[in-house]
């Protein structure tokens, strides 16, 4: 599983190597979570991250309890039921 913060560090953009660990994941065939502070994330960054990975609002551990307890399908696919998820 991966899990990473792709809020943008420097500029608009999430970090390269953050984007290449998500991307390296999700090849692999690893579950792929992200955690963003807004749930603008989807208007100011590439859809490649929010549509492979599933994106939850707010900091590691809000990602890390559904991360934990769900096993969801590759692609972003998933009940959002359990958590609040933008992607």
């Amino acid at each position: 599983m991966v899990v990473a913060n792709p809020n943008p560090v420097h500029g608009a953009e999430p970090d390269s190597g953050t984007v290449l660990e998500l991307g390296f994941g999700f090849a692999q065939g690893e579950k792929v979570w992200g955690y963003v502070v807004s749930e603008d994330f989807r208007l100011t960054h590439d859809l490649m991250l929010a549509v492979p990975a599933k994106m939850v609002v707010g900091g590691l551990e809000d990602c890390l309890k559904p991360a934990k307890t769900r096993r969801p399908a590759l692609r972003g696919a998933g009940d959002s039921a359990h958590h609040h998820s933008i992607a």
